[in-house]
């Protein structure tokens, strides 16, 4: 049967569209085959020497033995990290500039009205790098040794103790612990974490929920106490540390976590192949080795389990954010 000019113009569109759609395939199989054949940027949220600056670099070194190609750590501080997640969610998605987030990633819309972007629109996740949790220390001079004095400490003497707030995350992570133990504890801020480690030793405030690395020589030196830790399962550096259900709390479950991210539209094979890298770099024992040092223990994900986390880490502070009448400014 002839086709008449009418389905032989439908069928010239469809052969069109299928070409099409084979090139583009095509173009985005090549573009992953290549990659990397530039050098690549790491943009990492805070200033050289953190803990997020080290994690960058060890990686930075690593993809670029693995890779054949420069990656280099260009860091942007600033805003909360709004500033170095503004500049990869404006650059090109293809790759060749990444973000190393942090949770603060989960915290956007809590902290502020108009953050200029949406994290799980604008941002594609690649992999975990890290995750650690949070030292519960109490002051030197609080008459607690665990968690299950703390909280009852804190029930006898409503709004009589402090507990230092020097970052978002951390903030909510108290927050959450206060929710779910029915204390009341009251919130002071400060100037960073060093500063607050410094205040409890003084017992201006009496709990901390603070990173190992900064808290464990203040606890070796007995200026504090720490109690347990923020997650399911204990710091390998610090064993003997409990858990907080181990120690007679909820079973809580809470912490940091590194993790590296593309622009949004950044090809997922391009994705998938840099998640690979991150996985084999986690494993490697001289990095193992070195975050256990930093009270780290290091893992790895797909791009589809990150995504999850951020997602359900959001969902969940926002919920702490109404408990706490934390509001937008």
């Amino acid at each position: 049967m002839p086709l008449n000019k009418q389905s032989l113009g439908r069928l010239c569109r469809v052969v069109t569209v299928t070409l099409l759609l084979w090139v583009l395939a095509s173009i985005t199989d090549s573009t992953a085959q290549d990659y990397p054949s530039r050098p690549i940027k790491i943009i990492v949220p805070n200033p050289p020497g953190g803990s997020s600056d080290i994690v960058g670099r060890m990686l930075s070194n690593y993809l670029s033995a693995v890779m054949n190609q420069a990656v280099v750590v260009e860091n942007r501080p600033g805003a909360n990290t709004a500033i170095a997640v503004s500049t990869v969610v404006h650059s090109a998605a293809d790759g060749y500039t990444l973000l190393l987030g942090t949770p603060s990633l989960t915290t956007f819309n809590i902290y502020q009205k108009h953050p200029g972007f949406d994290v799980e629109k604008d941002l594609a996740p690649i992999s975990q790098i890290m995750v650690s949790p949070y030292v519960i220390a109490v002051s030197d001079q609080l008459q607690v040794n665990s968690i299950r004095q703390l909280i009852d400490a804190a029930k006898k003497n409503p709004g009589g103790l402090n507990y230092a707030a020097y970052g978002g995350g951390q903030v909510l992570t108290t927050e959450l612990f206060k929710k779910m133990t029915g204390i009341e504890v009251i919130r002071v801020p400060y100037q960073g974490e060093a500063a607050a480690i410094i205040g409890l030793a003084n017992n201006e405030i009496q709990v901390v929920f603070a990173t190992a690395v900064t808290v464990r020589p203040m606890v070796e030196a007995g200026r504090v106490k720490a109690v347990a830790v923020s997650t399911a399962t204990r710091l390998p550096s610090m064993p003997d540390l409990p858990t907080i259900a181990e120690s007679g709390g909820p079973n809580f479950d809470a912490g940091l976590w590194f993790g590296l991210l593309a622009p949004a539209d950044t090809p997922l094979e391009i994705r998938q192949k840099l998640a690979k890298k991150v996985a084999a770099f986690t494993n490697e024992p001289e990095v193992v080795d070195r975050f256990m040092s930093l009270g780290f223990t290091p893992k790895s994900s797909t791009p589809d389990e990150f995504g999850q986390l951020i997602s359900a880490e959001t969902q969940r502070w926002i919920e702490v954010a109404q408990f706490a009448s934390i509001v937008p400014q």
